[in-house]
């Protein structure tokens, strides 16, 4: 995964979170890659104990809050896509449903708080990705 320039990390647990995230993301990729059933059950558990690892890490930020909010996110978004990591543009709750609006509009802030996840979530959130990437002068 492409590393970032991080000047908004605030805690030693927020770079550990997001050494964690690259983990889990290059480690769901790998899951999405598998060849067959059986390297995909391994796969998927080494997906799950990375979140696992991740949920277990205290955090005081809003850098924290926002990958675990992106992760929680994720585990709704169930369905294939070219990039297993991030989340697919065709979403499968319904647009005038209350929590994809919630979903939206965290997804919007997370991004101001962590850029990294602009690309995950670009297709999901459309114009505010773009924005971020103008504002920051980071192209993801």
């Amino acid at each position: 995964m492409r590393e970032y320039d991080t000047p908004y990390l605030g805690s030693a647990n927020d770079a550990e979170i997001l050494a964690l995230f690259r983990k889990w993301a290059d480690a769901v990729r790998s899951y999405g890659a598998a060849e067959d059933e059986t390297a995909a059950d391994r796969l998927y558990a080494a997906v799950d104990a990375v979140r696992r690892k991740i949920a277990g890490v205290p955090t005081m930020s809003a850098v924290g809050l926002a990958v675990k909010a992106y992760l929680l996110i994720h585990l709704n978004a169930d369905c294939w896509r070219e990039d297993i990591a991030a989340l697919p543009r065709g979403f499968a709750w319904y647009s005038d449903y209350p929590d994809a609006y919630l979903a939206m509009g965290m997804l919007r802030d997370m991004v101001r708080i962590v850029p990294e996840l602009a690309p995950l979530a670009a297709d999901f959130i459309g114009e505010a990705c773009a924005k971020v990437e103008r504002e920051s002068g980071q192209t993801f």
